[in-house]
């Protein structure tokens, strides 16, 4: 029934937590009976606990009526400044000006944001349900189980963000963190490499673009707009990989090696004699399996660093090396 959402920070002195804005509800409870023209207002307990003689006088209501505070408390200031405070129309008696006083405490004068608490209700938040209600009611055949509800996220980039800042999403799924992010005026980078990636992330980013009234759009007044670049990593040994898990016979699976010897990288600690002779005898699964052993997990992909080898430049076509280049060193 519970989930948790731990915060990391490079410096716990540094980092500013936005407030939050306070809720239409929360300034319902301000009120304006007598007309003040300081505008709305609440009313406060005017005793404490912390008993002072000084602090235990009686006061006389507008009505006539003598009030003392209850047994063992007393007023919360002292008798001078509580008459200059009836001066200033800050002590209400009440609609008949014979109740006990209490402070009136004005709306303007208020904390016009709030703190976060550390527990977050799903009135507040939402929840996985509403969650998955947001997603298929975008894209109809989305078949995505763990989608985050916006209003999470909202809260989340709204306490840790501010706009025009960049946020980083290592694991975008349904792409809920990026969608908030474009509606909030955040720029941001998702990353993703599953299938879905296609079939809902991106679809579900077009929509927001068109101008989806979904999730918090209503909250934020989203009307469309704006744009993002979708990119695919350039495959180096992920490409070897697939071929392995492709393969459907022995002799293609040697196929693959061959081609892998020639232009795999192959991890550094593997004795390639000893690794080729121990696929003989093994079933295809088990070749499958050895092969993808010997694979350097850390080359899946080319590095931006080698676009200007002789070897990989060959491979890139112009476009793409020139939106390489703008993308990460800038310019047009």
């Amino acid at each position: 029934m519970h989930d948790h959402i731990l915060l990391y920070a490079k410096s716990k002195e540094n980092f500013e937590v936005n407030p939050l804005p306070r809720t239409e509800e929360m300034n319902s409870r301000y009120r304006n009976p007598d007309n003040d023209p300081r505008g709305p207002w609440s009313s406060s307990d005017l005793t404490v606990k912390t008993y002072s003689k000084e602090y235990d006088y009686p006061i006389t209501t507008p009505g006539g009526k003598i009030i003392h505070p209850p047994k063992s408390r007393c007023w919360r200031t002292s008798k001078e400044n509580f008459n200059k405070l009836v001066e200033e129309n800050r002590v209400w008696f009440g609609d008949d000006g014979n109740n006990v006083p209490r402070l009136k405490r004005f709306l303007k004068d208020v904390k016009q944001g709030i703190t976060p608490v550390s527990i977050w209700s799903h009135q507040d938040v939402s929840h996985n349900q509403e969650a998955r209600r947001e997603i298929t009611a975008l894209l109809d055949d989305a078949d995505f189980f763990t989608p985050k509800p916006e209003k999470l996220l909202q809260r989340i980039l709204h306490i840790g963000s501010n706009e025009n800042d960049l946020v980083l999403d290592f694991f975008m799924g349904s792409s809920t963190t990026q969608a908030v992010a474009h509606k909030m005026n955040r720029r941001y980078i998702g990353i993703e490499q599953m299938d879905y990636i296609n079939t809902v992330s991106v679809p579900r980013l077009q929509k927001v673009i068109e101008g989806e009234q979904g999730g918090i759009s209503k909250d934020v007044e989203w009307q469309g707009g704006g744009s993002f670049v979708y990119v695919e990593l350039m495959e180096k040994n992920r490409g070897f990989l697939k071929s392995i898990q492709n393969a459907k016979t022995l002799a293609e699976l040697q196929d693959v090696l061959d081609f892998m010897l020639e232009e795999a990288e192959i991890d550094f600690r593997v004795d390639l004699e000893k690794a080729e002779s121990e696929l003989e005898g093994k079933s295809l699964n088990e070749q499958k399996n050895c092969l993808i052993k010997i694979i350097d997990k850390n080359q899946f992909y080319y590095n931006y660093s080698e676009i200007d080898d002789e070897n990989v430049r060959d491979l890139i076509e112009d476009n793409d090396y020139a939106f390489n280049k703008s993308f990460y060193e800038g310019g047009e």
